[in-house]
């Protein structure tokens, strides 16, 4: 834990511990259990120091000791989202069929997120935050491609983490990726959006695109929890 240089940011952008904390509910005291090896840094606390510091996960995670693998995770781990294995594993009750399952049928700089591609720079990179935040069979990393949930801090080239397994435990604010259908095409269309039951509505601003969509469970299905984000 390299607690000199979390001070030294901490004065750089002049945010103190209990700013830090707060972004948790949590008390300073916290983050100084983090400084001195206590307390563990875990996801959250990462995205809440990435956030206050200004600064990416990855470099909160290497400063805080945490180790980042420089091997991809194995085949059984998928993390290359939206393929037809990944939905038919994790397709709930009256979710988007099989037909329906494809990669999407509309032009890649139309959507509003992008998968990535492996073997890049910025998949390989990706790969190293998601495992040390734990990446498991659940685990799907987007690009973001669109300001439809910029007023909750996700802008166009952010890297967002999400979890399948906690699709169908989202609380009202959380952001989430959902994949909406396009009957014309028989296909779908995989977008991001904040949670506010039963509808998925946009947080962007008044001339961008405020269009929302009632979660139905048949043409509209959460498929994942946004669960961190960084910059690359």
């Amino acid at each position: 834990m390299d607690d000199k240089w979390f001070k030294a940011q901490q004065k750089k952008v002049g945010v103190t511990a209990d700013a830090i904390a707060g972004r948790l509910g949590k008390s300073r005291s916290n983050v100084s259990h983090i400084y001195n090896g206590r307390q563990k840094m875990t996801l959250e606390w990462a995205q809440a120091f990435s956030d206050a510091l200004e600064v990416p996960i990855d470099e909160v995670l290497t400063r805080a000791g945490v180790v980042l693998q420089s091997q991809p995770p194995k085949e059984s781990m998928p993390i290359q989202a939206d393929t037809p294995t990944t939905a038919r594993r994790t397709r709930p009750p009256g979710a988007l069929s099989e037909e329906n399952a494809h990669r999407l049928l509309v032009r890649s700089d139309q959507s509003e997120l992008l998968a990535l591609h492996q073997g890049n720079t910025t998949h390989r990179k990706a790969t190293e935050v998601a495992g040390a935040l734990g990446l498991n069979e659940n685990s799907e990393m987007w690009e973001v491609n669109s300001y439809a949930v910029s007023m909750c801090g996700y802008m166009p080239g952010d890297i967002i983490l999400a979890d399948r397994g906690l699709s169908e435990l989202c609380k009202p604010g959380d952001i989430v990726v959902a994949d909406v259908a396009n009957w014309g095409n028989k296909g779908k269309t995989t977008i991001l959006r904040k949670y506010d039951p039963p509808a998925l509505v946009p947080a962007a601003g008044p001339n961008l695109d405020q269009r929302i969509h009632i979660v139905d469970f048949v043409n509209v299905v959460i498929r994942a929890k946004v669960i961190a984000s960084w910059r690359s």
